[in-house]
Parts: C-alpha cells; structure tokens; sequence
C-alpha cells in the first residue's frame, strides 16, 4: 500500500482550510503546494524548535532565476504562526508566479 503524498494547488478555492487540516488536524510532517513551475514545501517541525512551528522551502521545476527567485527570498522560511505563513505564502506567489492552469 502507498501512501499518496498531501499535495494542494495554490489556485485551491480551500487551499488554507484544507492545509490547516493536513497540518494541524491530522498533523502530517509536510504538504507540498503546486505552484507556476515548481512546488512549495511545508514541514512541521518539533514542538521544541525555537525557530518556529513550520518551515517553508521552494523547490523550482527550473532554474531558480526563470521563478525570480533570489537571495532576497532567503528560503528556507520559518513561520510560528500558521496564519502568517499562510498570508505570507500566498502574497509571495502572487508576486512571483501566475498559478499553473489546470485544464
């Protein structure tokens, strides 16, 4: 039996009520967001961490330049607060990437 990875597209009508029940309702350690060219990982981390409750990666299908991303992004990103990073998440692909179309 395979376990099918926690995987939403960041055009999800849902996106932050569904994330909140992968990560903190049935607490599973990631969730993997599908955007423009590349996905978004966010991994729970131990409740001892004092650097935060989430930590936030970007992981390009291309080069990292085609998706404007650069030292200013600073990623990996850590988050306490899992409305901040959802806030946070969703202006940065705003910014940088369209959503995939999903026809």
């Amino acid at each position: 039996m395979s376990i099918k990875k926690p995987m939403l597209k960041i055009s999800d009508k849902n996106l932050i009520h569904d994330a909140r029940i992968i990560l903190l309702g049935i607490r599973l350690p990631y969730l993997e967001i599908l955007i423009k060219n590349g996905i978004i990982q966010i991994q729970q981390r131990p409740r001892y961490c004092n650097r935060g409750a989430f930590l936030v990666k970007v992981f390009p299908e291309i080069s990292q330049t085609d998706l404007h991303i650069d030292g200013s992004d600073l990623f990996p990103h850590y988050y306490f607060k899992f409305e901040n990073m959802m806030s946070e998440i969703l202006e940065w692909a705003k910014k940088k990437c369209s959503p995939r179309s999903w026809g």
